[in-house]
């Protein structure tokens, strides 16, 4: 359906009209910092509170061919959360609570933590599904679609067993987690479709290995034989590759972060694009969706998507799209002032965040973070990001949500209104 202009007005025209609004915004900058010690699946890393952003040119990559194989997939709803039901740390209780909850806002997918470390933790061989069983029965059970991530190592075949992060380090033995790949398709095919490839695979906080390994070319090689694996068991399955951050200073890539990465990855894959869907990450919380501050040309939430829309246009029009699983603002109690926001904050941003990405190129898909956090810390960064407290009282974030998928799920953008005029900065794309 196209947006009535009711819709653009309540929806959009906040997102537009922000553009015109003086923000005074730090340079406190939001970013990839380096390894801050062994975390738990789920975590992003910390924000880098104290560097400096760098202004600079994009270094411009060749240009690949199309490739003609390009798989073909269903439709998908944009309104996805990290609900992290799976997570060991709920009871089951918890996770069914909370699934009856998200279907109640209209979350209609699932970013779902399925970790190798837990999963086959004793042995080669020696699977213990039960817990993730009945975890993802809550998402089965209220309709909501998931995406399954593949991550973390178990001790017995980490590269680096007695480092307190065991489980972020790559396999000794590729092939296990191969193995681990196909077991977990055969097991949920039935119910889950799309996969994604470890996370932040560009952060050595969640991919590490010893010895001065090429990191990159070590990704390359286990994304290959993933995709490899799920299609073997599931050929019409989606394959995601990892959440990789897209933005300064990962990698060295002032404009993008992630993308030299990107590049990386497909260079060390003879120029293969072994995944069927980019999953970004576009945090900036210390500053509006909308932002147009000029202490960093990666300014905002629009300009985040279309610099990924640009490196898929570099890249022969693969993958064909964009699944934002990661960004969210926080009320963290914790935080510096300019990355706290109130509760009302965060939900006017949340809905011109889904209204920004429904208009971009590309994007199908936006996984908020998070639902409702679940090592029940506010006073973090990552933690106050949930709209669900953990008492179960719902933040005005909640009902945005609820309101924005009512409305815009299904919808196809049909233009700028009368007030969408270019932001009139150089570093910003006129759309």
């Amino acid at each position: 359906m196209r947006f009535r202009s009711i819709l653009a007005l309540c929806l959009l025209a906040g997102a537009v009209l922000s553009l015109f609004i003086a923000f005074a915004s730090s340079t406190g900058y939001a970013q990839i910092p380096g390894s801050d010690g062994p975390r738990p699946p789920m975590l992003t890393p910390y924000p880098d509170f104290t560097a400096q952003p760098v202004e600079t040119g994009k270094t411009p990559v060749s240009v690949l061919p199309p490739q003609k194989d390009a798989p073909a997939f269903a439709p998908v709803s944009l309104f996805g959360m990290n609900l992290y039901l799976t997570g060991l740390e709920r009871s089951e209780a918890e996770s069914a609570r909370l699934g009856q909850m998200a279907a109640q806002a209209g979350v209609q997918w699932s970013r779902e933590e399925l970790s190798w470390a837990n999963i086959e933790p004793q042995r080669k061989g020696s699977y213990n599904w039960t817990p993730y069983d009945n975890r993802l029965a809550s998402d089965f059970n209220n309709n909501i679609d998931v995406i399954g991530m593949l991550l973390t190592t178990p001790r017995w075949s980490s590269t680096n067993p007695s480092a307190p992060d065991w489980y972020w380090y790559e396999p000794a033995n590729f092939n296990d987690y191969f193995d681990f790949v196909r077991a977990a398709v055969t097991r949920w095919g039935g119910r889950i479709h799309t996969w994604e490839i470890w996370n932040e695979p560009a952060v050595t906080g969640t991919w590490n290995c010893v010895n001065g390994c090429d990191r990159t070319a070590d990704y390359a090689r286990l994304l290959a034989g993933a995709y490899a694996a799920v299609k073997s068991v599931d050929p019409s399955a989606r394959v995601l590759i990892g959440g990789t951050y897209v933005h300064f200073p990962e990698g060295g890539d002032p404009t993008g972060g992630g993308f030299d990465f990107l590049d990386r990855v497909i260079a060390d894959s003879a120029g293969a694009i072994n995944f069927d869907a980019l999953s970004i990450h576009t945090y900036m919380g210390d500053r509006i969706p909308e932002s147009t501050d000029p202490t960093t040309i990666v300014q905002n939430f629009q300009y985040r998507l279309d610099l990924a829309n640009g490196w898929i246009n570099e890249h022969g029009g693969r993958p064909a799209e964009i699944w934002v699983t990661e960004d969210g603002r926080s009320t963290c109690t914790g935080c510096p002032s300019q990355f706290r926001w109130s509760e009302d904050d965060q939900a006017s941003m949340l809905t011109r965040m889904y209204g920004i990405a429904a208009a971009s190129p590309r994007v199908v898909q936006f996984d908020y973070f998070q639902f409702e956090d679940k090592f029940n810390d506010p006073t973090s960064y990552y933690g106050a990001m949930s709209i669900v407290r953990d008492d179960y009282s719902t933040k005005p974030a909640y009902t945005s949500y609820k309101v924005a998928q009512s409305l815009l799920d299904g919808a196809t953008f049909s233009g700028q209104g009368p007030q969408m005029v270019p932001g009139n900065n150089s570093q910003q794309p006129d759309t």
